[in-house]
């Protein structure tokens, strides 16, 4: 069966003082072999206002200092509108993507907003941090840090813990997104990152529940990534009780999942809570 399907948009992007708008449309058609893509003419989009944009850089900006550098620092808006078939929405997405050296420690920040709180609490607890800490027997992971975890555990999450795709919005198909529990594949919706390239099944807005909600603050709390998750050992910049250091922390239990989560940008879409290990 032919599949059409349409998308036109416009985005701000700063990256290192630079912005930069873009106005797109394109198209994509499949018959289940052949995929082919092209740009198409369709009425541009309404431009994007760069106050917000430009407040987070500059605040970004203010909130890091000597010893600490932006090694990268991306910061976008946009918004676009979908058709497939008979079907159309829009869209409107605010990212922020950064990373922090100090020496040769890098800390990376994701942001699905431009709220930058965030930021400020781990250039703080870079700027302090020391030499190589042991890994704790358990340990807590802040939301930044659990949301970039939840993608790798679809089809392998532990057994006290229930991984949800979160209901709302809509897919790369143009369908409804329902909450479903994430166990194996075939995964029940689409995602469609970019008009040139094939949509692929996932699960969309992964949350973690867990019968236990109450997290000891008490414990070391992982505030960042040190490098990309890959795996179930997570390279992290932890902070107990104020002696900070990099630690190499192993996920073999997940012992609760607060309730109160945030959303970020990892796969295709992540709800992190405060969660312990």
């Amino acid at each position: 069966m032919r599949e059409t399907y349409q998308k036109r948009g416009r985005s701000l992007r700063y990256e290192h003082g630079t912005m930069v708008r873009t106005s797109e449309a394109g198209e994509a058609v499949e018959d289940g072999v052949l995929f082919a893509c092209r740009p198409i003419a369709a009425p541009e989009l309404p431009e994007i206002d760069s106050a917000a944009l430009r407040d987070a850089a500059a605040s970004i900006r203010r909130l890091v200092a000597h010893p600490l550098s932006i090694e990268r620092l991306v910061i976008t808006e946009g918004v676009a509108e979908h058709r497939f078939g008979d079907k159309v929405w829009t869209e409107h997405h605010r990212r922020i993507h950064l990373s922090l050296t100090r020496g040769s420690m890098r800390a990376f920040v994701d942001l699905g907003d431009f709220r930058v709180e965030a930021v400020n609490e781990v250039a703080r607890a870079l700027t302090d941090a020391g030499a190589e800490r042991d890994a704790p027997q358990r340990v807590r992971l802040a939301p930044r840090v659990s949301a970039a975890v939840l993608p790798l555990l679809a089809g392998i999450v532990p057994p006290n813990v229930t991984l949800l795709q979160s209901g709302g919005g809509i897919d790369g198909k143009g369908e409804p997104v329902f909450e479903r529990p994430i166990e194996w594949p075939p995964w029940p919706n689409w995602y469609r990152p970019i008009y040139r390239a094939r949509p692929f099944r996932a699960p969309l807005n992964l949350r973690a529940r867990c019968a236990v909600t109450r997290i000891d603050e008490e414990l070391p709390r992982a505030v960042a990534l040190l490098a990309p998750a890959a795996g179930l050992t997570l390279r992290v910049l932890l902070d107990d009780r104020g002696r900070v250091g990099p630690a190499t922390v192993r996920m073999v239990r997940i012992d609760g999942v607060a309730e109160e989560t945030t959303w970020f940008p990892y796969g295709a879409g992540s709800f992190g809570a405060e969660m312990m290990l």
